[in-house]
């Protein structure tokens, strides 16, 4: 008898069989539905592979709820793909990319605020973090520099050597006052 025992992704428990035995159906969202697929698109770099990653690892973190699903994580990356990278800061860094932790951060743990668990950031906050003047800028180990943007509502970090988003939080009005 032979077991089928890769996975398309480390962060899943289950071979996509044992899912979904014998439906046909994508288990995941993606197109990345099968060995072939999955492997060109591991090799390749390709896109759909890196928010698969990303997702998977941002689930397991409990970063993100599994229940948003991966169509959703795609979602929004390809709202923030058109509604964000292209655009321009106050101070002039043109955003060419963006992290899966920041898609991450953009859906959060919760839509309602609850004890311990971090609210998501809507592209439109986003968008006006990166027009704020208030930034704090600091140099990391490798050299690059991160220059944070904060409006009222939300705080965004980029990477100015990237030119790539890398997280943002929501900012309540307690962190507004410093």
């Amino acid at each position: 008898m032979h077991h089928q025992s890769f996975y398309f992704n480390r962060f899943f428990k289950e071979p996509i069989h044992k899912r979904h035995p014998g439906s046909g159906k994508k288990t995941t969202g993606t197109t990345l539905d099968t060995l072939d697929k999955y492997k060109e698109a591991r090799h390749n770099n390709i896109e759909e592979y890196q928010l698969l990653r990303g997702y998977g690892q941002a689930v397991k973190k409990g970063d993100i709820n599994p229940l948003v699903g991966f169509d959703e994580y795609q979602r929004v990356a390809a709202d923030v793909r058109a509604r964000v990278v292209g655009t321009t800061t106050s101070d002039g860094v043109q955003i060419d990319s963006y992290t899966t932790h920041f898609i991450d951060r953009v859906i959060g743990q919760t839509a309602d605020p609850h004890e311990g668990m971090r609210e998501g950031v809507t592209v439109e906050r986003v968008l006006e973090a990166l027009q704020a003047e208030n930034t704090t800028t600091r140099v990391m180990a490798d050299g690059d520099m991160r220059r944070a943007y904060r409006s009222d509502s939300a705080s965004v970090t980029v990477s100015i050597r990237d030119h790539r988003i890398i997280q943002t939080n929501p900012r309540n009005e307690d962190q507004n006052e410093n």
